[in-house]
Formats: structure tokens, C-alpha cells, sequence
């Protein structure tokens, strides 16, 4: 199913599911299982949660699984890219000490631009 049939098929069942309170009336809604095992890019979520480490840091923090040429961007929360490089190793070290403390996003795609790494970091 594609995402712009799923996200209609979700408006629906919630617009369903309220009035359906209103009448009293039950209403169901089947949902393909791993569909909603997406990220806000599309693209399959990131299973292994120890790709970014430690987490939360103090600024610095390691990315595991990267290859060199990898596309490295870090999101603050209003979408704004604070931070990219391109890896030039495998275990590469990231520093964004300078921004402030709070939740970013890292997101890390490959020199054919596939999503490799869609994990949030704190700074602490």
C-alpha cells in the first residue's frame, strides 16, 4: 500500500472511529502489518538502536555502520539541517558541542541516497 493511500486510509479510520463514539457504533480499521513501521521519509525504520552511541551524550557521539562517502545530516527540532559532513571512515566521530542542548535528528544515507540511519541523538 502506498503512503498516500495508508495516510488516507488512517484519516478515514479516525474520522470513522470519532463519529463512531458519537453514535455509539463500533468500527474497526485493518492496517497491513509493517505499514506503519515507517519513518516520517518513507523509508523502513532503523531496527538496531545502538547505531548512534553514547546516547544522549554531551555533544560527541559515534556513528557505527557508516562507509565512507555516507551522507551525514543532523536536524534540529524545527527541521533546520545544523550540522553535515560526508563520513570518511567507518566508526566516525561526530561534534556538535557547539549547538545546544536538546533532541536532534541524524540521518545518514548512502552515495545513492538510501536512508542507512534515521535515529534521534540527545545533548544533554
Amino acid at each position: 500500500m502506498c503512503r498516500k493511500h495508508l495516510l488516507l486510509v488512517l484519516m478515514i479510520a479516525f474520522n470513522l472511529a470519532v463519529y463512531g463514539q458519537e453514535n455509539e457504533k463500533n468500527v474497526s480499521v485493518s492496517v497491513p502489518a509493517g505499514a506503519l513501521d515507517i519513518n516520517v521519509f518513507g523509508s523502513p525504520a532503523t531496527p538496531n538502536k545502538d547505531l548512534i552511541h553514547p546516547n544522549p551524550s554531551e555533544g560527541i557521539f559515534h556513528l557505527s555502520t557508516v562507509a565512507q562517502g555516507d551522507d551525514i545530516s543532523v536536524f534540529d527540532g524545527t527541521g533546520r539541517m545544523v550540522f553535515n559532513t560526508t563520513s570518511e571512515e567507518s566508526n566516525m566521530k561526530i561534534d556538535i558541542t557547539h549547538l545546544e542542548r536538546g533532541v536532534y535528528l541524524v540521518i545518514v544515507r548512502d552515495e545513492n541516497k538510501k536512508l542507512k540511519i534515521n535515529q534521534k541523538v540527545m545533548i544533554k
